[in-house]
């Protein structure tokens, strides 16, 4: 699809693509823009049409813009309409179906509008390309269809504030995302690069320092893990997506750069988890439109684990041992948690006497957890062990268990609903069962994580309705450890030491949710470490490691997302 900067969009089957293809389905979800209408401008500018664009009248709408009427008698707004803005005829940039696109401001917007440039960078397309694009049809223009040349044009930076002194801390900018946070204080940097218009992948070090992961040959690339090695899994674009939508798990390596995972005979494979030896566990599409369980192992490739006899298996987890656990359709179209081993192969770990069960952890002796559909059809979370098979771990009298983490000697944690509708947290501990661990007054309590001494950290309802952490000990019971005034809190990462990190969230609507850390004694807002002029707001803590070193999220300008990294100080 070419434009009158001579850079095109790269999206080469463009011109030829049905209202069904993946891409523009994804451009189309993305901007708010029903298919039809991406498909009518595309038409506009393959075929030579030309749309005459009457001249709008601005019509006040309650909006932050104008919406200009198209018609004389633009239709009533359809309040059952999926898009913000009821279309009916009733936006800037008109199209063949009628309905119009929901952006009314298109046809002057400039290449620093921000859902212009939102749009453009969410489907990698130059803000220029777009503008001209929306040029050829706001003004009538034709323009003729040559082969396009795919030439990112560069945009500047926005300009940031520099990172702020944190009392105890150094605050690392990470960019604009980050996945993931090992013991070496290393995480998986995103950042937007002026010079190719695209997001870039590094590995990140706590003191700064990046190395880029590379791609596959395509445009685009994802991580999904890091390990305790610095190893990375993600998915990539492969030379070929273009034109056969071809991408591929990768795995990199320092030293040795990204490796292509590849696939069974299909055009798609995905990694879920890679342990600390480097093996990869994921799913893979065959030949024949199958997906399959994988487990990519160095000097062996990818092996096929795969299925109980149905169609599809995805591999989820792998412990020390090597053993892998997922979910499988079987044979009769049920989904069964599976259970994978060197030389014994996919075990199927059967159901409590319902149609489904799900493998959710794998502890390092190889026992599993997850939920089943009993003969009743309830939902109960259920343990299974070699030899012994799979144990229901019951209710709190309700209908309904789910597991949220186990500790170190077997203990675990989950949500179950009670007898009068309530949802409590609970211990399950072996010889005993299970023990409701109560709330702080009011109808629910969800457990986050159990360390070496058996505590309990979540969160719970409060009969105020506000939302509080609190600390579970046996002999104690619950302790309310507060929400730092705010109406609520929530927890997101932990680490062996006890630390755990998460959000305080405002009260009302017009506050920012600010980054909070339990330090083993007290509940600490990571802004109140901050000057108060410094402009950033650490509004998320994701994660912890063992050493202290947090990863989280900050807004800056008031505006600017971004990744940090918080290095404690020697």
């Amino acid at each position: 699809m070419p434009s009158r900067t001579g850079t095109g969009f790269p999206y080469p089957n463009i011109c030829s693509a049905t209202a069904t293809d993946a891409k523009l389905t994804n451009m189309a979800g993305f901007a708010m823009v029903p298919a039809a209408d991406i498909l009518a401008a595309r038409d506009a500018i393959c075929n030579g049409e030309v749309i005459v664009l009457p001249t709008p009248t601005p019509t006040p709408t309650g909006l932050p813009y104008p919406v200009p009427t198209l018609v004389p008698n633009p239709p009533t707004p359809d309040p059952s309409s999926p898009l913000p803005y009821a279309c009916g005829s009733c936006h800037a940039m008109p199209s063949r179906t009628g309905t119009g696109y929901p952006y009314p401001n298109i046809c002057s917007a400039t290449a620093t509008d921000a859902k212009l440039t939102n749009m453009a960078s969410f489907v990698n397309v130059p803000a220029a390309d777009i503008l001209a694009a929306r040029d050829a049809i706001c003004n009538g223009e034709v323009v003729p269809a040559p082969t396009p040349t795919i030439t990112p044009t560069p945009t500047p930076a926005p300009e940031l504030l520099p990172a702020p002194t944190v009392e105890g801390y150094t605050l690392i900018d990470v960019g604009d995302f980050a996945e993931g946070l090992n013991n070496a204080g290393q995480t998986i940097a995103l950042s937007f690069d002026p010079a190719t218009g695209s997001y870039q992948v590094a590995l990140m070090q706590s003191d700064g320092s990046k190395t880029s992961l590379g791609t596959l040959g395509g445009y685009y690339v994802n991580p999904v893990m890091i390990n305790e090695n610095g190893d990375v899994i993600g998915i990539s674009d492969t030379a070929n997506y273009s034109s056969t939508g071809e991408q591929h798990a990768f795995l990199w390596r320092s030293g040795v750069g990204m490796t292509d995972l590849g696939t069974l005979g299909g055009l798609y494979s995905y990694p879920n988890w890679i342990s600390g030896s480097g093996d990869v566990v994921g799913s893979a599409s065959t030949a024949s439109g199958e997906q399959h369980a994988v487990l990519w192992q160095s000097g062996a490739g990818i092996i096929d684990l795969g299925t109980l006899g149905g169609p599809y298996s995805d591999a989820s987890r792998i412990n020390s041992r090597g053993e892998v656990i997922g979910t499988s359709d079987t044979a009769s179209g049920e989904q069964h948690a599976f259970l994978w081993r060197t030389g014994v192969g996919m075990t199927d770990l059967g159901t409590l006497g319902g149609t489904y069960s799900y493998a959710e952890i794998l502890t390092d002796q190889g026992d599993v957890i997850g939920v089943s559909e009993t003969a009743a059809g309830e939902s109960h979370a259920f343990l299974w062990q070699s030899g012994a098979g799979m144990t229901d771990l019951g209710t709190l009298g309700g209908p309904e268990s789910r597991v949220t983490g186990v500790g170190p000697s077997g203990e675990i944690i989950g949500v179950s609903l009670t007898g009068t509708g309530e949802s409590h947290a609970f211990l399950w501990q072996s010889g005993v069962g299970m023990i409701d661990l109560g709330t702080l007054g009011g109808t629910w309590s969800d457990p986050f994580s159990i360390n070496s001494s058996g505590e309990i950290f979540g969160v719970s309802e409060t009969a105020s309705g506000e939302v509080h952490a609190f600390i579970w000990r046996s002999g104690a019971g619950m302790t309310d450890l507060g929400a730092l005034g705010r109406s609520s809190v929530s927890l997101s990462g932990d680490n062996s030491a006890g630390k755990i990190v998460g959000s305080l969230t405002p009260n009302g609507f017009d506050g920012t949710n600010h980054a909070v850390l339990w330090d083993g004694a007290q509940l600490i807002d990571l802004n109140s470490l901050l000057a108060p002029d410094s402009g950033w707001v650490l509004n998320e803590a994701n994660q912890i490691n063992d050493n202290g070193v947090i990863l989280g999220r900050a807004i800056v300008n008031g505006y600017h997302s971004r990744a940090y990294l918080l290095v404690p100080a020697p």
